[in-house]
């Protein structure tokens, strides 16, 4: 079973890069670099949402065809996720088994009201500086900021300039959503997700922010591997009857 994994705003593959060690083998985790960072950083950014699929599905498209996968996002990657498998949904290959995602609202609440992209830099890094999760450090790097911030300010205006349709039904598998209690989300940001699945929908909450997952990551990975083996026993089941 495959994990497709994409990141947060700002965030590259490298974010996934210890998870490997940290999953039970028979799960492979395929941390997926959208272009502007990391091993893709010569390469133009996405600015809008449909573009980003556009790449994302163009180059998984083969492998979610040939193998059984799930799909992981945090914040930003949450949406990317849902906006692909809306996308393989429509070109009608083979669907994720299940999803995973976490630290973002369900996309039709989208509280994107301060459109961040278009702040000034001083005060868009101070918002992001308050969200933390961001090396103090870089804070104090002008040049790593100017190399930074058109990336970040970049990924805010794909979710800020995101336009929101209603799916023609729900997905047939089932959502799990892993939550920060301490981040700026509330109860019905969280279970507004539900009514995108016709299957089970979970929720597991942590004693973090927004960047919980940095701290929760094998708890995390923990349920994702018995999910992933309670769907092979599903299967089995349905196989042999």
């Amino acid at each position: 079973m495959k994990l497709f994994c994409f990141s947060y705003a700002g965030g590259s593959a490298n974010v996934y890069s210890k998870w490997e060690k940290m999953i039970d083998k028979s799960i492979e985790i395929i941390p997926v670099e959208i272009p502007g960072r990391g091993t893709r950083f010569c390469e133009q950014l996405c600015d809008n949402m449909e573009s980003l699929i556009d790449d994302v599905y163009d180059k998984l498209e083969k492998r979610f065809i040939e193998e059984e996968y799930m799909l992981y996002g945090h914040s930003m990657g949450s949406w990317v996720v849902y906006y692909l498998t809306e996308r393989i949904r429509e070109k009608g290959i083979r669907l994720p088994e299940r999803l995973f995602l976490s630290g973002k609202e369900a996309p039709h609440i989208n509280k994107n009201n301060l459109i961040l992209h278009k702040m000034n830099d001083e005060e868009f890094m101070q918002k992001i500086y308050n969200l933390g999760g961001t090396p103090k450090e870089l804070f104090k790097n002008k040049e790593l900021l100017e190399i930074y911030i058109p990336i970040l300010k970049n990924d805010y205006k794909v979710i800020e300039t995101c336009t929101y349709k209603d799916p023609e039904k729900a997905f047939d598998f089932d959502i799990t959503i892993f939550n920060g209690i301490k981040d700026t989300l509330t109860e019905e940001d969280i279970s507004a997700w539900s009514k995108y699945t016709s299957k089970n929908f979970n929720t597991y909450n942590y004693n973090g922010g927004h960047f919980f997952i940095h701290d929760y990551a094998k708890q995390m990975l923990d349920i994702i591997y018995n999910q992933s083996k309670k769907y092979d026993k599903e299967k089995y089941l349905v196989m042999t009857n």
